[in-house]
């Protein structure tokens, strides 16, 4: 699975990076404000609920990893909709490969005996 990419959709158009984004439609029109807004992950980053830094160095991408407070937001809204009877999916590994392996050998093994059985 380390060597198999996402399979892009064909009728995504390709582009060298997000500035190359297509829009597809648009809801309104934009608030305006008299200040610079911050965008969400540099205000979660100030208050110390999010890490983008290190999520970074972890997936390559970017991610965000919750902590202290906003990590216990993050529970308590899955929490929520699971009370109102949605589920839940996880996804365990979001990782770059030379991350991943650089995980102690006993691991290594634990999730090559999972992929072999």
């Amino acid at each position: 699975m380390m060597i198999i990419p996402n399979i892009i959709d064909p009728s995504v158009p390709i582009g060298k990076d997000d500035s190359e984004n297509v829009e597809i439609r648009k809801f309104g029109e934009p608030r305006k404000f008299d200040f610079e807004p911050k965008a969400h992950w540099d205000i979660g980053e100030d208050l110390g609920i999010l890490d983008p830094t290190t999520a970074a160095k972890v997936t390559g991408a970017r991610f965000h990893f919750y902590k202290g407070a906003g990590a216990a937001l993050e529970r308590a809204v899955i929490n929520f909709y699971l009370d109102k009877g949605f589920f839940s999916i996880g996804n365990k590994f979001i990782t770059f490969c030379n991350t991943f392996c650089k995980i102690p050998d006993f691991f290594h093994k634990w999730v090559l005996n999972l992929r072999i059985s």
